[in-house]
């Protein structure tokens, strides 16, 4: 009885499931045979769809966020300040190639602190020739005021102190210069030795004389130059030749002619008669004055010799002399049409004369530039240009450069230019 109890249930189950499996299979097919038409498809706008909501970061991710931003700032910031630094300090020179070799640590103590010799590109750094050149210009200045004023080089260079220079200048050793008087005080000699640095030709022992710089080939003092010609000497050492002598009435034996205690020579450079003491040149009457009026400009000349306009124009002045070698005196002036400043025109200048040194200039103490020969004085005012210039035959001496000192001396500019 159990049996068929169970057995009926079992089957009634079995029909149950059979029957729904048929329902869905039936639903099933029916689902696949809807059709849907293109045009009952609608899309929403975007605007009206569901938004995805934002990502949140928690507390302990902002915090982390924040640290690893700071710490990239830091970064950024400590390397442009090591490129900066970097770039800031001059590179080293790649192509120079140290050749200096090895020190010999045994010989060390020999050896002067490198800190002593300062490097050959320092700007500060002036080679020993080049202390040479510039001691001797301001040696020559110094010399060529002294001659101007006393007629004569001095004994010692201790003499220029004050007057013709504030400070002696020094060999590099901290010796002073080897200097003597030549000729009777007519001519000097510093010995100076150069070692190349400036001029790599220029090696050995030299002279330096108003005459420029020689090689000096012996210790010894130069042999004194031939005796001049007999109208031309200089019997009693005045610096005053025999035709100068005659020119301004002076006695060819006497240094002294009004016993004074000053020398003829030394007077007349310094426009003082040399036969009335105390009396100036000009009152003697031994000298007259020429004006030029054009060019604003007056001098002094022997009153025996003629001093007019080349050709009647006043901007070549000729003293004649009397002499027989045809010494003439010459003042030229040249207009500065250009414009040019006193430095372009003194630069021009040193084309034809390289080797210009300053001096002074007559009685309005003119700052002026002439030649080692002293036969050539240059002036430059703002409108002018002056040269005044000793001309005589080649190898000829010249007879009358004391007298061409003091008419240098004499010049004055009488309109301010």
């Amino acid at each position: 009885m159990e049996n068929n109890t169970t057995n009926n249930q079992v089957q009634e189950t079995q029909d149950m499931s059979n029957e729904i499996n048929t329902i869905v299979n039936q639903e099933v097919k029916k689902e696949k045979d809807v059709v849907i038409k293109p045009e009952n498809i609608h899309t929403m706008p975007a605007k009206f769809l569901p938004q995805s909501p934002k990502k949140q970061f928690s507390a302990r991710q902002r915090i982390i966020l924040a640290i690893i931003g700071f710490v990239l700032f830091l970064v950024i910031v400590v390397g442009a300040m090591l490129w900066w630094a970097n770039s800031s300090v001059p590179k080293a020179d790649t192509d120079h190639v140290d050749v200096t070799p090895p020190v010999n640590t045994e010989e060390v103590d020999d050896q002067p602190p490198a800190d002593d010799q300062p490097p050959a590109d320092d700007p500060v750094f002036v080679s020993h020739d080049e202390k040479i050149n510039n001691d001797l210009v301001i040696l020559e200045q110094a010399l060529i005021s002294y001659f101007s004023t006393f007629g004569s080089y001095p004994t010692a260079l201790a003499a220029l102190v004050s007057e013709h220079i504030n400070e002696l200048p020094r060999q590099a050793n901290g010796s002073a210069y080897d200097y003597l008087v030549v000729n009777n005080g007519v001519d000097f000699k510093i010995v100076v030795t150069f070692d190349g640095s400036q001029i790599a030709t220029l090696i050995g022992e030299y002279k330096f004389t108003s005459n420029g710089l020689t090689v000096n080939d012996s210790e010894e003092l130069p042999p004194p130059p031939p005796p001049p010609p007999v109208n031309n000497s200089d019997v009693d050492y005045d610096l005053l030749t025999t035709e100068e002598e005659v020119l301004y009435s002076t006695n060819p034996n006497n240094d002294d002619s009004d016993n004074d205690g000053y020398s003829d020579g030394s007077e007349i450079v310094n426009l003082y008669s040399p036969i009335a003491s105390g009396e100036t040149l000009i009152d003697s009457g031994l000298v007259a004055t020429f004006t030029n009026s054009e060019f604003g400009y007056s001098l002094w000349y022997p009153s025996a010799w003629v001093a007019d306009g080349m050709l009647g124009d006043l901007d070549m002045i000729v003293i004649a002399t009397n002499s027989e070698a045809g010494d003439v005196i010459y003042i030229a002036v040249e207009e500065n049409i250009d414009t040019l400043s006193i430095e372009e025109r003194l630069e021009n200048a040193r084309l034809e004369y390289p080797n210009l040194v300053t001096t002074t200039l007559g009685q309005n103490d003119l700052t002026a530039w002439q030649t080692p020969d002293k036969q050539n004085i240059l002036y430059l005012s703002d409108d002018y240009t002056y040269v005044l210039f000793y001309s005589l035959e080649e190898g000829v001496d010249p007879s009358f450069m004391t007298t061409f000192q003091m008419i240098l001396n004499s010049f004055k500019l009488t309109d301010g230019q």
